[in-house]
């Protein structure tokens, strides 16, 4: 899948959220344009509302800044009728600030 234009241009956090219900196995490529401290700032895999600790994604940053998140997954016809959500949460909120405003949490 590809972005050419992020919800309010990247200028505000948002969220990618999938149900991943009856696909039996996937690779997920999100190309993502290049825009200023752009990144995942958490992500969960959820089978019937709860997470799923074993699952983990990549990003990667190309040489034009843009970002690509890639993951695997794949749904065994046993599971069903089990439904699985993928959230990924991104922010433009420069590292610093984000850092600042959790460790006041």
């Amino acid at each position: 899948m590809r972005f050419d234009q992020l919800p309010n241009q990247g200028s505000q956090n948002f969220t990618i959220a999938m149900n991943l219900t009856n696909i039996a196995s996937a690779d997920f490529s999100f190309n993502l344009p290049f825009v200023q401290d752009l990144r995942i700032s958490d992500y969960s895999l959820q089978n019937d509302g709860l997470e799923d600790s074993s699952f983990s994604l990549d990003d990667d940053y190309l040489s034009d800044g843009s970002l690509i998140i890639s993951f695997q997954s794949s749904y065994s016809s046993s599971d069903w009728p089990m439904v699985k959500n993928i959230f990924i949460d991104l922010t433009t909120v420069p590292k610093t600030l984000h850092q600042t405003f959790l460790n006041g949490l």
